[in-house]
């Protein structure tokens, strides 16, 4: 008897459970779904330039969670607009309260000067009413919005600096071009000091870290950047790196995770203390896992969670290991976090357990050819773009790798982001940057989906999709040495048996 009581008594207390279960369930959904409804901003655009019947003329505008230099496409909003109407008005759904607004804007292919800089992310808000005055050479705002966004528009001015006239062989290089930035720094923070009634507390404190951040990233990436001016510039540039150890603080600021130029600076110095005790490393180097482990211990809270986001997606363009890292820690960012989602859908996009985006993308006779229509067969995706030098070295360098299969074992698929389809014809018709027997595909504009979904932010790029339509590999070695051909080789071999 007692035994049947205590089993009602248990199977009461398990709904009672579940039902309150079910309501926070329900409450939390609720509120995300209205959180996503209200992460709206309304646009109101206005092209002051006069316009030729000629002319072709494109705005894009980006509203990211993460904005980075390391071009985080997940949690991004993308708009584009290439048509010949001078103003219009419309609401953009945003993916977070806050976001950096990127804006893009070309006339028959030309940027302005006021959207040159590759750094230029505006910081805006969810329910924020933008009015945008659009020239060739500038830009300017209106609206409730119009003088905090101007002011960032002022700050984006003063972080250019006139760099002197020097060689790269002179020994104070570094040095000069440090002072010169540090000069721009102190001009920003008078600016800043200057406005400061005009900003909220939090803003005042997110317009210096972003200051300050994008100071010290500037350092770290005249560096990071010196080998690609040849082997000896590298190497003076890592002792002048050693010699004069870059001096900071990390601010006290429970937002900081909120200024994107720090957080680029504080993951490119973790890169640089790595990559300044290994210079043998080359194009198929291991050691991602090991900066993304140094950040996981090293960061706590916010910060950590957008460094490693930043860091997974960068530091997998150019280190073989870093996405085997990143699948065998199944829970390197907790469900807390607000960047827990685009770190979802990182994982998403790149589990090797899951089909990759079945794009859909014409060939240069007009063709539709979906991923899906190779099923059963290895296919190489590589991503391209006319002007690229690189792209150029890489196709020739894969010829000797795509002898080595027949057609019935491996697809060589090209994609280009041209903007310009006659020019896209123009190329593949010179053969620099295809091969005889490959399928060359269009990605207009470099707008389509498969670039947001395969994480494609640098060119060229080299992608392995198995039989299954699954990821065999999103970051293949390169065939520039004899190593890298090797290891590509087998690579795509070890798909082909599988």
């Amino acid at each position: 008897m007692n035994k049947i009581k205590n089993q009602k008594k248990m199977k009461f207390i398990i709904t009672i459970l579940l039902s309150i279960l079910i309501q926070d369930v329900y409450a939390i959904t609720k509120q995300h779904s209205n959180n996503a409804r209200q992460n709206r901003v309304h646009f109101i655009v206005h092209h002051l330039d006069p316009q030729n019947a000629k002319d072709k003329r494109m705005l894009k505008l980006s509203c990211a969670q993460v904005p980075s230099v390391a071009h985080i496409v997940y949690n991004t909003t993308d708009t584009v607009f290439s048509d010949s109407v001078n103003e219009r008005s419309f609401d953009l759904n945003i993916p977070a309260s806050k976001v950096g607004l990127r804006i893009d804007y070309t006339i028959n292919g030309l940027t302005g000067k006021a959207y040159r800089d590759f750094i230029q992310d505006y910081l805006i808000h969810s329910g924020d009413t933008i009015e945008l005055f659009l020239d060739k050479d500038s830009l300017h705002f209106g609206g409730k919005s119009a003088k905090l966004l101007n002011l960032q528009s002022e700050l984006f001015e003063l972080q250019r600096p006139n760099l002197p006239a020097l060689s790269n062989e002179s020994s104070v290089y570094f040095k000069t071009v440090d002072r010169t930035f540090e000069a721009a720094l102190y001009k920003q923070l008078q600016f800043i000091e200057k406005h400061k009634a005009a900003f909220s507390e939090n803003f005042y404190r997110y317009l210096k870290n972003q200051a300050m951040g994008y100071w010290y990233f500037m350092s770290v990436k005249q560096i990071l950047g010196a080998p690609f001016n040849g082997p000896a510039f590298g190497e003076k540039a890592i002792k002048y790196y050693l010699d004069n150890p870059l001096r900071f603080a990390i601010p006290k600021d429970e937002d900081l995770d909120q200024s994107s130029n720090f957080i680029d600076f504080l993951y490119h110095k973790e890169r640089l203390d790595y990559e300044a005790f290994h210079p043998t490393l080359n194009f198929e180097r291991k050691g991602g896992a090991t900066i993304m482990d140094n950040i996981s211990c090293k960061y706590t809270g916010r910060v950590r969670d957008r460094l490693l986001v930043v860091a997974f997606v960068h530091l997998s363009k150019s280190y073989l290991d870093v996405s085997d890292y990143f699948f065998k820690h199944q829970n390197l960012i907790p469900p807390s976090s607000p960047y827990f989602e685009v770190y979802t859908k990182i994982k998403r996009a790149f589990d090797p357990s899951k089909p990759a985006y079945n794009f859909a993308l014409p060939d240069s006779t007009g063709k539709i050819v979906k991923l899906s229509d190779f099923k059963g067969k290895v296919v190489l995706i590589d991503f391209w773009f006319t002007g690229c030098l690189p792209c150029k070295y890489l196709t020739a360098a894969m010829v000797p790798v795509l002898k080595h299969f027949s057609k019935k074992q491996l697809v060589m698929l090209t994609v280009s982001v041209n903007k310009n389809k006659e020019l896209w014809i123009e190329s593949l018709k010179s053969g620099e940057y295809t091969h005889p027997g490959s399928i060359n595909l269009l990605a207009l504009g470099g707008n389509d989906p498969i670039l947001k979904n395969f994480n494609v932010t640098a060119y060229p790029r080299l992608m392995l999709i198995d039989k299954n339509g699954k990821f065999a590999s999103i970051k293949l070695p390169t065939p520039h040495t004899p190593e890298g051909k090797t290891e590509l080789i087998a690579t795509i071999d070890k798909a082909i048996d599988k």
